[in-house]
């Protein structure tokens, strides 16, 4: 009998690859990953907030920042707390993202993504594949059925990514589930 993950893997299998085909079109150019899934993560974000809003059509061109959408979703999500590690991996992902668009080189990129992925890592409780395939100074670089040579900043975000992605589904198709009696 398949387990939910499995169920969750094959239903999500094309975004996976997606998300992946976007955040990764070069092996190992961690500044266009984190940037890619940066974007990808404000879209998603940006989805959620519009689905639990009355009138989503109001904020159109408001231009909110990514901090700003952030702070809406995490108000308006029926389960995540304040606290949850998400947000915190969200904001850490958003500080290296704005270093990057504002300095033509970010000082220990390398360090800074490794401490990134480490974080979600440990706070996710799902560990990284073990690496298999070595690349250069980052010798998380992985090979297995599901993720053909990615760093570990692509799985972590990749993780981060469809697990959001879960807990929002969630919210949106049983919003009674989480409304105080």
């Amino acid at each position: 009998m398949a387990n939910v993950s499995d169920a969750f893997q094959a239903d999500h299998k094309d975004e996976f690859e997606r998300y992946m085909k976007i955040i990764t079109p070069h092996l190992g150019d961690r500044t266009y990953s984190v940037l890619k899934s940066h974007l990808m993560l404000e879209e998603l974000l940006n989805e959620f907030v519009s689905s639990q809003l009355r009138r989503p059509q109001a904020l159109k061109g408001a231009r909110l920042t990514f901090a700003q959408v952030l702070a809406l979703t995490i108000s308006l999500h029926p389960f995540l707390e304040i606290d949850n590690w998400r947000w915190e991996a969200l904001r850490r992902l958003n500080s290296l993202r704005n270093r990057m668009a504002h300095s033509s080189e970010v000082e220990d990129l390398i360090h800074r993504c490794k401490e990134l992925s480490n974080y979600i890592e440990q706070h996710s409780g799902v560990p990284l594949p073990v690496p298999t395939v070595a690349s250069g100074d980052d010798p998380k670089v992985f090979s297995s059925n599901v993720a053909k040579n990615y760093s570990a900043i692509d799985i972590a975000l990749v993780g981060l990514y469809s697990g959001l992605r879960a807990t929002f589904e969630v919210a949106v198709k049983f919003p009674s589930a989480f409304e105080s009696s």
